[in-house]
């Protein structure tokens, strides 16, 4: 029992502590350190650098594989030129230019030996059984079909030749054999024939006054160029002496054309 009963209703006096404290309570304030602005973009940047380096390092392993795969397949050189040749016997004929620009070494492999290792990965693909002719276009001798051994010896003894005839009447030549293969032998009709060049397409090789040789239907041609795409050549064309009869001690004049491919030249020429 309590004396003065009624002061009791003063203890509801005790919540207003409570009342006020929730009142006047003050939310944290989140204040930006400013360093760490600087920090998560390092972040950013460095989770970016990750992804692009786990993605480039995906598609090496992928392109290791491929290539591993590709690798034991064995693709053939030519591909889609020769298509179905590449798996029965044909009649070809490899036409050479052995002009002095095919001596032209760059890197210490001359064009011709270029061309030589092609051909002789073509003969790799080649049935066995196919009969294979050669024409050197600095020699007029008509060499037979032979099979692809023996042309492959012959690929051998090809050497650039300063008086090498032009290109184009070698083609006329190789035209001739094919045309004749295929309306003689009873074995070459149905086959497929192919005519195939190779020289490094510069103009000296081609005689500029000589037609372009009839290709005999069926006949399939293939070009390989084992020149520069973006070749340098400078020499000179012409020397004059004027006048051309001197007497000792007189004065004279040498005149020298000298012509170039497009792009500039560091060439040092000699005259003498």
């Amino acid at each position: 029992m309590f004396l003065h009963g009624y002061l009791l209703v003063g203890l509801l006096l005790a919540g207003v502590p409570v009342l006020l404290h929730l009142l006047l309570h003050q939310k944290p304030r989140r204040v930006v350190f400013p360093a760490m602005r600087f920090l998560i973009a390092r972040q950013q940047t460095n989770q970016r650098r990750m992804q692009l380096r786990h993605l480039l390092l995906l598609l090496l392993r992928v392109a290791i594989i491929l290539a591993i795969v590709l690798a034991l397949a064995r693709p053939r050189v030519m591909g889609d030129a020769l298509g179905a040749a590449v798996d029965r016997p044909v009649v070809a004929v490899l036409v050479f230019d052995t002009s002095p620009s095919m001596g032209y070494a760059p890197g210490g492999v001359t064009r011709l030996e270029r061309a030589r290792l092609r051909a002789q990965e073509i003969l790799d693909d080649l049935n066995p059984a196919s009969r294979i002719a050669l024409i050197d276009a600095g020699e007029t001798l008509q060499e037979p079909f032979v099979s692809v051994s023996e042309t492959r010896a012959r690929l051998q003894k090809l050497v650039v030749r300063p008086g090498a005839g032009a290109l184009n009447r070698a083609v006329e030549r190789a035209c001739d054999m094919l045309k004749q293969s295929q309306q003689s032998a009873a074995e070459n009709i149905g086959a497929t024939h192919l005519l195939l060049v190779f020289s490094d397409a510069t103009r000296g090789a081609w005689d500029p006054r000589g037609t372009q040789p009839p290709l005999p239907e069926g006949v399939r041609p293939l070009l390989f160029d084992v020149g520069l795409a973006r070749p340098q050549n400078l020499g000179i064309e012409a020397l004059e002496l004027v006048p051309p009869s001197v007497v000792p001690g007189r004065r004279f004049e040498v005149r020298v054309r000298v012509r170039g491919t497009s792009g500039g030249h560091e060439n040092e020429l000699i005259a003498q």
